[in-house]
């Protein structure tokens, strides 16, 4: 993720493909521009053969799932994701990154996947895979298990061109498991 400011190795990235290209693209919102600057938050758009879709890449603030002050400022950052997801239109869409909170800690966001408007990728994956991603993407450094605190969230129109979603176990990196998903077009 671009910005002034660390992001403590959240990021978006497409495998290296002649026909595929992921971009980044200017956020629109004062408060999405704020987030930017700090490392919170960054907007590619992936384009494929045949489409392109908007993909919100933020860090969340540490320890959200248990402090409240954390769990607020989570809350307003996603209020900022969301608004600029409005002012985009009707782009199919990717809400990804480490959250550091459980998907029910931030009420705005349960509420679109209650609803159906989103889903979550590990729903997305074969039965094996999905034993995998729910057991966890993200371990605390020195913690002994891992947490699931980073997310892949889809846009139903995204989501129905899903191939495929995983957890890269073997990636080499401490603290997080990177997440992927492949996506079908014609």
């Amino acid at each position: 993720m671009k910005g002034h400011q660390p992001a403590a190795g959240v990021g978006t990235a497409a495998k290296q493909h002649t026909a595929y290209k992921l971009i980044d693209v200017p956020l629109n919102m004062e408060a999405s521009k704020i987030y930017y600057t700090a490392g919170r938050l960054s907007k590619h758009r992936l384009v494929v053969p045949g489409a392109h879709y908007l993909v919100y890449n933020r860090y969340g603030y540490t320890n959200s799932h248990t402090d409240p002050a954390q769990r607020a400022k989570n809350r307003r950052l996603f209020d900022a994701v969301l608004a600029e997801r409005a002012e985009d239109g009707l782009i199919p869409a990717a809400l990804l990154g480490d959250f550091n909170c459980e998907l029910q800690d931030i009420p705005a966001i349960y509420d679109l996947i209650q609803e159906g408007k989103y889903l979550d990728i590990a729903t997305l994956a074969t039965e094996e895979e999905q034993g995998n991603m729910l057991e966890g993407t993200c371990r605390a450094h020195g913690a002994a298990c891992r947490t699931r605190r980073d997310y892949i969230l889809l846009d139903r129109v995204m989501a129905s061109k899903v191939g495929e979603a995983w957890v890269e176990r073997d990636a080499g990196f401490d603290v997080h498991n990177p997440m992927g998903l492949s996506l079908i077009h014609i």
